[in-house]
């Protein structure tokens, strides 16, 4: 018999096999007859996917993602089932998608509104269509305002005024980023505490002056109204929330799932990392065409390093920032010097909570040779 032969054939003897064998393996692979009415069915644990709308008769695993099949009656009831989360023109993509992503998991139903059901574009170019605008989208229990360039919202009375009917009836608001501004603007913050995106923790300070803005949370949960840092921070404050209405059991299995190292007691804070100190300078050493080679410190004490092939140009920025900081009240000038190509200006200086600082200036010749090499470094006394 040829080899084309005995393929043929043991095909036909697999096909013949599966015909006989596939009603006493279905249950196995979760393929059970549809259960009947008013039986407690076998159904996949919610994991934001189709299969989580079936029900089996037997038990078995899920032929869509694998899962162990439960019973219906073992899952936890969600009080809280349908979240709105508003979307919008140059919208942070991170901001809407980890929250998204979270409360998929957990079985609730997820919506996204815009303004109009046209199509937008998100921060980086990203286009999105939403599945409802403001006049059909239904009453949500959860409410999600994410950040991004949050001032095509700030005047749009339509979005404000959708935001205050719908949170005065939904059961949480989440901020994500610079979405607490959005909150803010609409009164929903008042007498509140809230944080924000690292680097405008002072500016929301100023828009919202009956809020309390804290910069040493991830998120920050008033009860009602949840506001979160940037971007990540999204993520942290959505898994909160599904902690608050399934359990942390449920929050760690969908953490879990998301490969997300989630630790709902964790210290690491943009906020509070001391490279706030430097952000203005980061930027303009960025501006001047500087090149970053290292990025790192803790909340104490933190260092960037940069490179510039153009040594010139590298002394016109040391001018520049150091013009720049003489004009800031809290920073003072301790001494500077000269020695072997290298230049040196040390500074002391007092945050806004009275903590007292010292930064450094170094410009030196790149160790390998060519251009310089520029270090920027604040240190907690």
């Amino acid at each position: 018999m040829s080899g084309e032969s005995k393929r043929s054939k043991f095909a036909a003897l697999a096909a013949a096999c599966l015909v006989i064998w596939m009603p006493a393996l279905a249950p196995c692979w979760g393929q059970a007859t549809q259960p009947a009415p008013g039986d407690d069915p076998y159904v996949c644990p919610p994991c934001g996917m189709e299969c989580d709308e079936l029900s089996h008769a037997q038990a078995g695993t899920c032929p869509t993602c694998g899962m162990t099949l439960v019973r219906r009656s073992s899952l936890p009831k969600a009080e809280l089932t349908k979240v709105a989360i508003l979307v919008f023109e140059g919208v942070q993509i991170i901001d809407f998608t980890g929250p998204y992503e979270v409360f998929g998991q957990a079985g609730f139903r997820v919506d996204t509104v815009g303004p109009s059901s046209a199509p937008i574009k998100t921060a980086m170019g990203l286009t999105i269509v939403p599945e409802h605008d403001f006049s059909s989208a239904e009453q949500p229990d959860i409410v999600v305002v994410p950040g991004g360039n949050v001032e095509t919202l700030l005047g749009n009375g339509p979005a404000a005024d959708w935001l205050r009917r719908t949170a005065a009836q939904a059961q949480v608001v989440l901020s994500v980023c610079n979405g607490a501004f959005i909150l803010a603007r609409v009164g929903l913050l008042d007498g509140l505490e809230a944080t924000t995106f690292a680097s405008l923790i002072d500016d929301l300070a100023a828009e919202a002056p009956k809020t309390k803005v804290v910069s040493d949370r991830r998120f920050v949960d008033n009860g009602k109204i949840v506001t979160s840092a940037g971007l990540s921070s999204g993520i942290d404050a959505a898994l909160h929330v599904v902690e608050k209405v399934l359990g942390r059991g449920r929050a760690q299995v969908i953490a879990t799932n998301l490969e997300y190292n989630w630790d709902p007691e964790s210290s690491y804070v943009r906020a509070a990392l001391a490279d706030r100190h430097l952000i203005e300078l980061y930027r303009m050493a960025r501006s001047a065409g500087g090149s970053i080679e290292s990025y790192a410190g803790g909340t104490d004490r933190w260092e960037n390093r940069w490179s510039f092939t153009d040594s010139a140009r590298a002394q016109e920025l040391v001018e520049r920032i150091q013009s720049r900081l003489q004009q800031q009240a809290s920073w003072s000038l301790i001494g500077s010097n000269t020695d072997n190509g290298v230049r040196r200006s040390e500074w002391s200086f007092r945050d806004g909570s009275g903590a007292a600082w010292s930064g450094a200036i170094q410009l030196q010749p790149a160790p390998e040779g060519g251009g310089s090499q520029l270090t920027l470094q604040v240190s907690r006394q």
